[in-house]
């Protein structure tokens, strides 16, 4: 079962997760960058992959949605908004990596719903580098901004427009191949990275920053929060122009002896 995992620290624990259910059930994992997930689903490369939310909602066709694991975060200290100035002066443009489309147009919608804000988002690799009055800065560390405005957590303010976490990431495969043992192996590797949460952090020297969103933050159970806060992305991308209308999201399932087998486990 050849798995994409994002090439990313938010993956990093699900990844070790994922080793534990290397020998039941085959798992070989690829790390890739987040935008090219649904290409390796699409292609064949790999069986199973990590995409962002938003690809498998802009084309729910193409993909079985797997249930039980997801990624989400409460805060997301790698996606900020620098602004170059105060809140309440005008937030004209902003800059943005192209390969990050999802966390644009999260931005797009937290600047809009909270702050009145409606800017043009300039694409730019050095998001930094131009005269742009705010930055949407995405990276794999917590980088000091320059001194200036705000600086807003992406997560953080979805979360207080939407009430739930941000769902990131789903898992999916291509349409009609999900299979029970995939299912499995992500319900395991999600469990092992739950349970090895503390260890992981003691292996690591992280910033105080990071050990907090790891420990506290973080979130790989696709539960009723994470459901509740797709319904709020499904409806925003909607109303934001992004689909023709509210994306259907469906999830395939274990059979019914199969679920029943599976049903104390506590964290699904």
């Amino acid at each position: 079962m050849k798995i994409a995992l994002w090439d990313h620290p938010i993956a990093d624990p699900l990844a070790d997760g994922l080793a534990s259910a290397s020998a039941t059930y085959g798992v070989r994992v690829r790390r890739h960058p987040a935008g090219d997930s649904a290409d390796l689903v699409r292609g064949g490369q790999v069986d199973l992959a990590l995409v962002p939310s938003l690809a498998a909602l802009q084309d729910p066709d193409a993909f079985d949605v797997l249930p039980a694991v997801a990624v989400s975060t409460w805060s997301y200290p790698f996606a900020r908004i620098v602004l170059r100035r105060p809140l309440g002066e005008p937030i004209r443009e902003v800059a943005f990596d192209p390969a990050y489309e999802q966390e644009r147009h999260v931005a797009r919608m937290v600047l809009r719903e909270h702050y009145g804000l409606e800017p043009v988002f300039v694409p730019r690799r050095d998001v930094l580098g131009g005269e742009e009055d705010a930055a949407l800065l995405v990276s794999d560390t917590v980088e000091p901004v320059p001194a200036g405005g705000p600086v807003l957590d992406l997560g953080q303010e979805w979360y207080e427009l939407a009430q739930y976490p941000m769902a990131w990431g789903l898992f999916v495969a291509r349409k009609g191949t999900a299979t029970a043992s995939m299912i499995r192996a992500l319900r395991q590797a999600a469990t092992a990275a739950e349970q090895a949460r503390e260890a992981w952090l003691e292996a690591r020297a992280l910033p105080d920053e990071l050990t907090a969103f790891y420990r506290d933050s973080l979130r790989y159970r696709l539960d009723d929060l994470v459901i509740a806060s797709l319904t709020e992305w499904r409806h925003h991308l909607y109303f934001f122009g992004l689909t023709e209308d509210i994306p259907n999201l469906e999830f395939v399932a274990l059979p019914d002896d199969e679920e029943e087998a599976d049903a104390p486990n506590p964290l699904f």
